[in-house]
């Protein structure tokens, strides 16, 4: 009976860090957009345990738009989590595709005048856990946000549903 409770106790702590990478989105002084990653296994970044991947800047993010007016104002609403997405793909998708990260307190929004406060519990509601949502839109022709594609949060990745 020991035996079966350490086998299912490392089962299970395998499985709570099976998604180990940390993800923080840093706008430095210069107001360059950088998304800093650091992971738990230390190949899982081509051999290292951290890296820096340069977002480039959304010009049109910087609007009062019909689109950036839904996305600051709405997009918590109608978007929701699908699909739970593995570590190796969330690597892949960072590295290989365009996109645009929004999180509660980006310097995109121009539009939304709720509090930061309340735009981060509406974030955080995006997330079954304690951490705050960062959201991965496509880049659309133009530079400007197209369909929402991921939710991040924490532990944990997500396909993107809207409505």
């Amino acid at each position: 009976m020991q035996k079966k409770a350490l086998i299912l106790l490392f089962m299970l702590l395998t499985i709570s860090n099976a998604f180990a990478i940390k993800l923080d989105i840093v706008w430095t002084e210069n107001f360059e957009k950088e998304i800093h990653l650091e992971c738990r296994d230390p190949g899982c970044l081509d051999g290292s345990s951290r890296g820096i991947i340069f977002e480039s800047i959304c010009d049109e993010c910087f609007s009062d738009s019909i689109n950036a007016t839904f996305i600051f104002n709405d997009i918590t609403t109608y978007l929701h989590r699908g699909e739970l997405i593995s570590t190796d793909e969330f690597i892949n998708y960072l590295f290989e595709e365009e996109y645009i990260t929004i999180q509660y307190d980006t310097p995109y929004d121009v539009v939304s005048s709720r509090s930061k406060e309340i735009k981060k519990l509406l974030f955080q509601n995006l997330c079954p856990n304690e951490y705050d949502a960062i959201i991965f839109f496509e880049r659309g022709y133009g530079n400007i946000f197209s369909s929402p594609q991921l939710i991040y949060c924490g532990e944990e990745v997500y396909s993107a549903l809207l409505f």
